[in-house]
């Protein structure tokens, strides 16, 4: 079986428009661009964020509607992205708030309607019954 399975996965958002998609997950998120093809004038981008890969595509027909998918991101400052998204013009539909089990955690949506989650770990308060793992 280990020959059947899967090696490697990321995944990969589509839009009409790929500048909006690359900028907010360059400027709010800081990836950097890794892959252009075409590199003029690029249809796909993979970019590294940390230790995760995303990939960007150009699709005359994305899928549209209510995202069954949200991309979370540990970051090492939840407000300062917030902040960063709204200069970008990006929806921000919960502001950083501390979560019981060791997190504080903001929502965004990217310019494609993909929920986006921003957290960092935070000490847990009174035990909070969880733990935040790697």
């Amino acid at each position: 079986m280990a020959g059947e399975r899967a090696l490697n996965g990321f995944p990969i958002v589509v839009a009409t428009e790929l500048p909006p998609l690359i900028g907010f997950y360059r400027d709010v998120l800081g990836g950097e661009v890794v892959y252009r093809f075409p590199v003029d004038d690029p249809t796909y981008v993979s970019l590294k964020i940390g230790d995760a890969e995303l990939g960007l595509g150009s699709h005359p027909d994305p899928p549209r509607g209510p995202s069954q998918v949200s991309i979370w991101f540990y970051v090492a400052e939840v407000h300062e992205v917030v902040r960063r998204a709204r200069s970008f013009g990006a929806v921000v539909t919960a502001d950083a708030e501390d979560q019981p089990w060791g997190e504080r955690i903001a929502r965004l949506i990217d310019p494609t309607g993909i929920e986006v989650i921003v957290a960092e770990r935070i000490p847990v308060a009174n035990g909070g019954g969880g733990t935040a793992s790697e």
